[in-house]
This record gives C-alpha cells, sequence and structure tokens, in this order.
C-alpha cells in the first residue's frame, strides 16, 4: 500500500487523537529503508492505524529514567493501537519496563516515517506515526532502570 487516500486517513487521524489529548505539538518526516521483516511489519501496523510511542520519564528533580543497559532503547515504547486508550498502553509499557507509574505530559514531537522496503524498491512507501511523549514519575520501585540527570539517547528518527 502506498501513500493513498486511506493511509493519509491513517496518519492524519493518529495525529488529530495526538492533538485531541495533548494539544500542539511539531510534526517531522523522514524516511527509512529497513529490511523486508521490518517493512511488513511497519506495513501492518500502518494498516491497523498504529503509532509507536517512545516515552521519556522525568521525576521531580528532573532527573531522567534510563532503562537497562540490555535495552536496544533507553527509554519505554510500545505499539498503541488505535483502538486503546494511548496513557493506558503507555502506563502499561512503562510500568512493565521499569515498575513505575506515570502521569503523561505532552507529545515532545511527532514524525510521519516513511518507510521503504530494502529488498523491494518498488514496492510502495509506508508512511507510519512516531510519537516522542514526556511523562512525570507518579510512584514505584524503579526495576531494571535508573534515574539519571542526563536525558536519554532516543533514535534520531524519532
Amino acid at each position: 500500500m502506498g501513500c493513498d487516500g486511506t493511509m493519509q486517513d491513517r496518519v492524519g487521524a493518529g495525529i488529530e487523537r495526538l492533538e485531541e489529548r495533548f494539544g500542539s505539538f511539531p510534526v517531522n518526516q523522514t524516511t527509512l529503508t529497513v529490511p523486508e521483516p521490518d517493512y511488513e511489519t511497519a506495513r501492518e501496523r500502518a494498516d491497523a492505524g498504529a503509532i509507536d510511542v517512545y516515552v521519556r520519564v522525568y521525576d521531580d528533580e528532573g532527573d531522567a529514567l534510563h532503562l537497562g543497559d540490555d535495552r536496544d532503547c533507553p527509554v519505554p515504547r510500545c505499539v498503541a493501537r488505535s483502538d486503546e486508550s494511548l496513557a493506558i498502553a503507555v502506563a502499561r509499557t512503562v510500568r512493565r519496563e521499569s515498575g513505575v507509574e506515570v502521569s503523561l505530559d505532552e507529545v515532545a514531537r511527532v514524525t510521519i516515517a516513511g518507510v521503504n522496503n530494502e529488498a523491494d524498491s518498488d514496492a510502495p512507501t509506508v508512511y507510519r506515526l512516531i510519537a516522542l511523549l514526556d511523562a512525570t514519575y507518579v510512584r514505584g520501585t524503579v526495576e531494571n532502570a535508573a534515574w539519571a540527570s542526563e536525558t536519554p539517547a532516543i533514535p534520531e528518527y524519532v
């Protein structure tokens, strides 16, 4: 599926979903070329209207939550389906990955990612939404993570 009206509608609906909850935020665009299995996953998620969500968590002192070194990403992340509450998806993921509960504050930015198939240059570009959210620690004991004064490095395509 290319960027036809249906995919444009899904991207627009995802942005509207975020704006309804958080107000306005910056929107970036990028292009990624990925191996075929990752492309197929991106296509399935795009067809479902899902949003890839990355969450930076801060405590009252401004320290940031960093997940353990064995992770490929230093912040909690999830795929929020279009049929579930974003807040519930994020809360479940942050609690599972770090042991803490959070309150969502804002959308730091959204990226519209055009995803291309590395194995098939003729495959249509798939468009996905990636959101970076900021959240505040509410309660819980940190597990498999630590607080640090520096902000965690987020993948550049987010």
